[in-house]
């Protein structure tokens, strides 16, 4: 193999510690405990005592590594150590009250809006999102603390210069690119003599609060700087050239916002609204994107790199602590967002750890493929070379992946090859990188086994052996998280709601230099940030009464309830159905399955199902090697054939433990391939018998809702009464590959809907499209395949009203995309199936989940639950807010309708972009809430929206996000695992000898096609 070889690959970046200190490691965290053991730079092992922590496999310390960059200290993992504070945030001070002015500003805008006649509203404006039409008044009133804090501007106008910057080279590292900004700014003098008031995206943007100036210069500028690495502390004779071409592209006036925001006219407009957002934002991150021991992330989001490690996620991850921050506007005022947040990172320290940590984590699986993944992108410092004066010579590089051999990744020292020309004469030698090391660096490999990584590219290789590479701190991991790693980040990142607070408004506004006193902050720019939190009027709305069979009801009381003695308002017809457990190496398994399925069928027809006994065929356990089993398709294919041919409808399957491939194979070879429902169960939990019943309770609303069945429904009100047996509920959702997919991987739209006034059911139209295309492309035949199951299902007539809640779409895309094109395409739905002229009124709302918002109660009587010892500082399940933090001009509002259980609860927020239907601001709210209850709704905007977080049919709790958006999300959700392989870009199934599955084609079975079958 050709390429540079490790002559220019193997630079070291000194000792392993590097100047920022030492080896790391420190005690293990979290469950395990303990020191963690010492790593010898031995043969690429997978021994447990290797990786593991003394204390258990559980810890959370797998060695510490280097320090953060040039002496910032190892990473400090605290475990268990976080302990919860008082319940309720009560920080020093008088508790202000939510503004006044501001609530007067908005019923000022809702009054003159009112008086505007629709003459005067241009052609443009007849696609903008409907203005507020008032404020909501259902529900109990109380006051909230929220982590938005005032930004508060100059008496005297700080004018904010935006330059636009190109750069060449335009491509290479991130790294590299923001150390080339920095010396741009430190050495051209007529940027740096304008420091600090100098701010930088480090991409393509440069603020400034005063006009640059070079003698009589005005721009634009050509400035051309040698690249050069801070250990450097000078540029090399042939160092790289940077060259950047810097360019005004507008004058900005925050006090122009302000005005806009200020004003009550619905016409008013401010054009560079946005742009002035994305500088201040950029001001706003000034502070932390430059310190060095801050790891600054996509999305305004920063994590002090040396700072505290919550704990071990597992496979070579740990989570550490971090902020986010946004300028927002909002009626009469800006605000800036300052939430707590927890990413995954690299753990750092030695490669050969690293690699160690995740090999065991796959537990047997082959690993080559995975680690170059993996590691593709992770910055390393090599060790081994030394200047001619024997000091350690730092340089970083960026793994571009494992070494590969004819195509085979995960090539070792003995087997990775390269053209060596030791005397630079053109005559090469072919060499392994074993070889290499020992004659040109006089090292003898002590790892010789453990995979080499190339630092170059595919074209240039540049081989470094694993044992001279040290994974440096602060590197954020863009990759889905497996499921055991997403359950131990929510579990470490589950922060009570007033510590949460405290964080924001302690260490979190001090790495962002807010506060009174501070000068390294946007104080620079003339913006001073206040030092309390928003306080905001909400409100808590009443839950619904839950109705089932025989008029038998249940009174939520936190947002849940019990199904003692009640039966399901429809119980199924289950005829046939059958079960069996999956059983391999590890994992539990049950002796006593059939018992244990009949006592299922027992709590089944207890809760009002007609279910027969479940049939016993053939083998009840199949048993499999692992995952990778070279017989499983096989043994699928003859088990589910099987049941097929003996007419089950439904199938219980046992599982050995949680297990995200296995259980995407049981869903393929059930939903697309065989037509069978299929419901799942660890075998552990079926075991347990405390708690079995309400265990087998739970799993018989799955059952009651695969096979058409009502679990519940809601009694009428007025508004409840006017939208059932008229209205359509639609849920629309999109899922696009995450990081680590392949590159080919296609996006997943899914659209459900109701079919009933009991909004009991919502079968679901799939399709494949574009990969990370937001638009659906398919609409309009969605939904016609909706509509036509609504005539189904309803003598064939057709709803009046269609009512959609879009999930996933980003502020942004709310014109352009939701307005612009979606609705053109859902009302091309309707032509063939509606009479011309007799088309059903549309509403659209918009239900946003990636959002920081966060909501904290003034008064120990206002928390979710403030009993002695059980203590739970969230809001009351739902708690509504619409007022003082919404968006100037949109009618949009924040409701909580779950009881969160685990850490800070986060509301949904409801954006209302079309209304036909004339709701009122009430009247969504109340909607949600009845809906939440039935998959849970309720609330004239937010009361309709706060009901139907009733009406999620697979719990006995009202749902944080109302059941047509969270069933979107559960179909799309459920489509991925038929993908599992291509999301996963897992190629382990082709190589472990069982042929891969066709790809699948976007539909499931027909059997199942107009069921709910994701649920």
């Amino acid at each position: 193999m050709s390429g540079r070889g490790p002559q220019r690959g193997g630079r070291g970046e000194g000792r392993g510690g590097g100047r920022g200190g030492g080896r790391g490691g420190g005690r293990g965290g979290g469950r395990g405990g303990g020191r963690d053991a010492p790593i010898p730079r031995g043969a690429f092992r997978s021994r447990a005592d290797e990786i593991a922590p003394r204390g258990g496999a559980r810890g959370s310390g797998d060695g510490g590594g280097r320090g953060g960059s040039r002496g910032g200290g190892s990473f400090v993992d605290i475990g268990t150590g976080y302990r919860p504070g008082p319940p309720l945030f009560v920080p020093e001070g008088q508790l202000p009250a939510p503004s006044s002015e501001v609530t007067k500003a908005e019923n000022a805008f809702v009054a003159t809006r009112s008086e505007v006649s629709l003459s005067t509203l241009s052609v443009k404006d007849e696609i903008r999102p409907p203005d507020r039409e008032g404020y909501g008044t259902l529900g109990t009133p109380i006051m909230l603390r929220t982590n938005y804090f005032e930004v508060v501007l100059p008496d005297e106008e700080v004018p904010l210069f935006r330059y636009n910057v190109t750069v060449d080279p335009a491509k290479g590292p991130k790294r590299k690119l923001k150390r080339a900004f920095q010396i741009m700014l430190q050495q051209v003098d007529f940027l740096a003599r304008l420091a600090p008031h100098v701010a930088t995206d480090f991409s393509s943007m440069i603020i400034t609060t005063q006009k640059l100036r070079n003698g009589d210069d005005f721009g634009p500028y050509d400035v051309e700087i040698p690249y050069f690495e801070p250990e450097d502390g000078t540029p090399s004779p042939n160092a790289p050239q940077y060259r950047f071409r810097i360019t005004l592209d507008k004058t900005l006036s925050v006090q122009q916002l302000m005005q806009y925001l200020s004003s009550p006219q619905p016409q008013a407009r401010y054009d560079d609204k946005d742009s002035i957002l994305q500088v201040l934002n950029v001001i706003m991150a000034r502070r932390p994107s430059s310190d060095s021991s801050i790891a600054s992330t996509p999305g305004n989001k920063f994590f002090p790199a040396g700072g505290q490690v919550l704990g071990n996620l597992g496979g070579g991850l740990v989570a550490l602590k971090g902020y986010y921050t946004s300028v927002r506007t909002s009626t009469l005022r800006l605000l800036l967002n300052v939430n707590s947040i927890t990413g995954a990172f690299y753990l750092p320290g030695p490669l050969l750890n690293l690699m160690r940590v995740f090999k065991d984590a796959l537990k047997g699986r082959p690993y080559e493929h995975a680690l170059h993944k993996f590691l593709k992108g992770v910055q390393i410092q090599t060790t081994h070379l030394k200047t001619k004066n024997g000091e350690p010579r730092e340089q970083k590089k960026v793994i571009a992946g494992l070494a590969s051999v004819s195509g085979s990744l995960g090539a070792n020292a003995k087997q990775a090859t390269f053209d060596w020309d030791p005397a630079r004469n053109g005559q090469t030698s072919r060499v392994t990188v074993e070889e290499y090391f020992k004659r040109h660096h006089h090292i003898s490999l002590e790892s010789a086994a453990a995979p080499v990584v190339n630092v170059g590219n595919g074209q240039h290789p540049n081989y470094v052996p694993a044992e001279f590479c040290i994974v440096l701190p602060g590197q954020l991991a863009r990759r889905k998280l497996l499921g055991d790693q997403t359950t131990e980040m929510i579990r470490l990142a589950a922060r009570k709601p007033a510590d949460n607070a405290r964080l924001i408004v302690g260490e979190g506004a001090d790495m962002m230099g807010l506060g009174s006193g501070r000068s390294d902050g946007p104080t620079l720019f003339g913006l001073r940030i206040a030092p309390k939190m928003v306080t905001v009027p909400g409100r808590i709305l009443s839950a619904p009464s839950i109705q089932y069979r025989d008029k038998g009801t249940a009174r939520p009381t936190n947002g849940s309830w019990n199904m003692k003695e009640v039966k399901f308002v429809a119980g199924a017809n289950i005829r046939k159905w059958s079960y069996f457990q999956i059983r391999w190496s590890r994992g539990y398994e049950l002796d006593d399955l059939a018992s244990l399925v009949n006592g299922l069928a027992r709590m089944m027809k207890t809760c009002g199902l007609q279910v027969q006994d479940p049939l016993s065929l053939g083998a009840p356990t199949m048993e499999l090697d692992s995952i990778y089993d070279a017989k499983l398709a096989s043994k699928f294919d003859a088990y589910f054939s099987k049941f097929r041919k003996d007419g089950v409808e439904l199938l219980f399957v046992v599982i050995p433990e949680k297990h995200q491939a296995l259980y995407a194979k049981i869903k393929y070879y059930g939903d697309v391939k065989y037509g069978l429902h299929t419901v799942c169960s660890v075998a552990k939990k079926i075991r347990e018998e405390r708690g079995r019943d309400q265990y087998f309770a739970n799993i018989a609303l799955k059952f009651n809702l695969k096979k058409g069945g009502v679990n519940w429904t809601l009694p009428g009100n007025k508004l409840w009464e006017k939208v059932q047996g008229t209205t359509m509920l639609v849920g629309v959702d999109v899922t696009h590959p995450s990081p680590g997919s392949k590159e080919d991987a296609p996006s997943i739209a899914g659209v459900v809907a109701s079919i009933k006034k009991d909004c009991a059911q919502w079968p679901a139209s799939l399709r494949l499209q574009t990969g990370r295309k937001e638009q659906v492309l398919d609409l309009t035949n969605m939904m016609a395949e909706r509509l036509r199951m609504w005539q189904k299902h309803n003598g064939q007539g057709l709803p009046q009203n269609i009512l959609i809640y879009r999930d996933g779409v980003s502020e942004g895309q709310y014109v352009s995309l939701v307005l612009e094109k979606e609705l053109p395409a859902i009302q091309k739905s309707f032509e063939g199936i509606y009479q011309r002229g007799k088309y059903p009124n549309v509403t659209i709302v918009v239900v946003g989940k990636r959002h920081h918002t966060r909501f904290y109660p003034t008064r120990t009587e206002d928390m979710a639950d403030s009993r002695p010892g059980k203590e739970n500082g969230n809001p009351k399940s739902g708690t509504v807010v619409d007022r003082g933090i919404t968006r100037e001009r949109e009618w949009g509002f924040f409701l909580q309708a779950h009881h969160g259980l685990q850490g800070t609860a986060k509301p949904a927020h409801y954006v209302i972009l079309k209304n036909d239907m004339k709701l009122k601001a009430d009247d969504f709210e109340q909607l949600v809430i009845y809906l939440n209850s039935t998959l849970k709704i309720k609330a004239k905007a937010s009361l309709q929206t706060h009901n139907l977080c009733y009406l999620f049919g697979r719990a006995t709790k009202a749902v944080s996000v109302c059941p047509p958006a969270y069933m979107a999300d559960l179909v799309v959700d459920r489509a991925r695992f038929y993908l599992f392989d291509v999301y996963s870009g897992d190629t382990a199934s082709t190589n472990s000898g069982s042929a891969p599955e066709p790809q699948w084609a976007g539909a499931v079975h027909p059997n199942l096609k107009d069921t709910m079958f994701y649920i």
